[in-house]
């Protein structure tokens, strides 16, 4: 029914004092827990920042992904989310946000599926198309969400 491509995720440029503090905060929290004698959440720590850092470094970009809306379900890339797997959407349309639809599915290790949509869509006729399969809920940003939207991860 509708159909857009969207990149997986806006890229963003790291500046090297974003490394430093991510390596500092990391250090604090891994000396803290030496000293707690928590070893086990220090390796953690260590491992993650250090792959978050790895990561970061290559400076990946972006691919370009196929969304859509069906009638069968929601579809991201190759992955079909049948409407009857998502219990509600939400169109997110602020003007200091970008734009976005939020589901809310019924699994419980992926609970909401977020697609962007592009300034090109007119977002009232996607609204119109899920209406037909879905109930609209407001969707809160969840705690993670708005901390990792601005960190930037």
């Amino acid at each position: 029914m509708i159909e857009w491509s969207a990149l997986e995720y806006e890229p963003i440029e790291r500046h090297p004092n974003w490394f430093w503090a991510v390596g500092g905060v990391a250090g604090l929290i891994v000396i803290v827990s030496i000293l707690m004698g928590n070893l086990l959440l220090a390796l953690l720590i260590a491992v993650g920042a250090g792959a978050l850092l790895i990561h970061e470094s290559r400076g990946h970009e972006p691919r370009e992904i196929m969304f859509g809306i069906t009638r069968r379900g929601v579809r991201v890339h190759e992955r079909l989310y049948p409407y009857d797997s998502l219990r509600s959407f939400w169109i997110h349309h602020n003007e200091d946000s970008p734009r976005q639809i939020s589901f809310r599915s019924e699994k419980a290790l992926m609970p909401r599926v977020i697609l962007p949509i592009p300034e090109e869509l007119d977002h009232e006729e996607i609204r119109i198309i899920l209406q037909e399969f879905l109930p609209e809920e407001p969707h809160e940003h969840t705690l993670a969400e708005a901390l990792t939207e601005y960190l930037g991860l």
